[in-house]
Order: structure tokens, then C-alpha cells, then sequence
């Protein structure tokens, strides 16, 4: 008798918990697509913002693929959240103040210009010829 009573109780506790996560799921899905474009769109808005909060300008010479931008960087230990071309200049934005501080100090001013895109150019061929040397 004992016996049926607890397990009643733990079966209710079961169907009550069951209703309450169901409630739970039902109610998370309350957001209207409208709802959730707005707010999808705010938070891009938001986050495109913080994104160009603290940036870096050099002159860009257009034939810089940004997969070359981007080993340059790296090549460089510049930390940044985003590369942009704009024309005949490349945004690199950071993440605050003192990354903008270092990067500026670390990369040349005329690093995306003409001159340096044949020589990145010349470079990586002469990289590419010796790995297959080696091989």
C-alpha cells in the first residue's frame, strides 16, 4: 500500500514536470516572424557598430586578394575582428583601444600599396617553388 502511494506521488511528479517543460517550449515560441526580424535586424545593426568601433585605415592596392590581406596580417601578429576594402582603402577593425594602439605601431603605413603587393607576390612564388624543390 506504502508502496503504491510513492510511486503515485513520483508519477505525478513526472506528469507535472513533462507539462511544465512542454508549457516551457511552447512559450519560447511565441516570437512572431515579424518580432523576429526586427530584432535580428537590431542586433545586426548592433554588432555591424561594435564591429567598426576601433579601427585601422591603410591605402589598398586592388589586386590584394583579402586571403592575402589576411596572411599579412597574420604574418605581422596583427589581431583584428574584420577586414574591409572601401575603395582605395582596407578597414581593419579591432576589438578596443590598445589592440588599435599596437597594430598601428606594428604595421607599416604603405603595407597594401603596389610596391609590396609584387613583393608579397614575388615571395610566394619563390616559397611555392622551393616547397616543391624539397619535395
Amino acid at each position: 500500500m506504502l508502496y503504491e502511494e510513492i510511486s503515485n506521488d513520483d508519477n505525478d511528479y513526472e506528469q507535472t514536470q513533462q507539462s511544465l517543460t512542454k508549457k516551457h517550449q511552447l512559450q519560447s515560441r511565441t516570437r512572431s516572424a515579424e518580432a523576429r526580424k526586427r530584432r535580428n535586424r537590431k542586433r545586426k545593426l548592433y554588432f555591424r557598430m561594435q564591429r567598426y568601433r576601433y579601427f585601422i585605415t591603410r591605402p589598398f592596392y586592388y589586386r590584394f586578394t583579402m586571403k592575402l590581406v589576411r596572411h599579412i596580417l597574420a604574418e605581422y601578429n596583427i589581431y583584428y575582428t574584420h577586414v574591409k576594402p572601401v575603395d582605395d582603402l582596407l578597414l581593419i577593425g579591432v576589438k578596443d583601444k590598445i589592440i588599435e594602439q599596437q597594430n598601428e605601431r606594428r604595421l607599416l603605413c604603405d603595407i597594401f600599396d603596389r610596391r609590396h603587393y609584387y613583393l608579397f607576390r614575388r615571395q610566394a612564388q619563390y616559397l611555392s617553388r622551393r616547397s616543391n624543390d624539397i619535395q
